[in-house]
Formats: C-alpha cells, sequence, structure tokens
C-alpha cells in the first residue's frame, strides 16, 4: 500500500506517531500527558 493512496495508512506512519507522542509529552497537554 502507499500513503499517498491510503490516507489511513499515513496516520500509521512513523513519522506520524513522532508527532503523536511529541505532543502527548508538551507539558502544556496535561490532559494528553
Amino acid at each position: 500500500m502507499s500513503s499517498e493512496q491510503n490516507p489511513a495508512y499515513d496516520l500509521l506512519s512513523p513519522s506520524s506517531l513522532t508527532l503523536l507522542i511529541n505532543l502527548q509529552r508538551r507539558p502544556d497537554n496535561p490532559s494528553l500527558a
């Protein structure tokens, strides 16, 4: 599958997971911490 053809697959890409982890680690987002 290609991320260009399957947007949902792009959400599971390492870069996207890293972004999610970074957001959860942000101190200004205690609700996600």
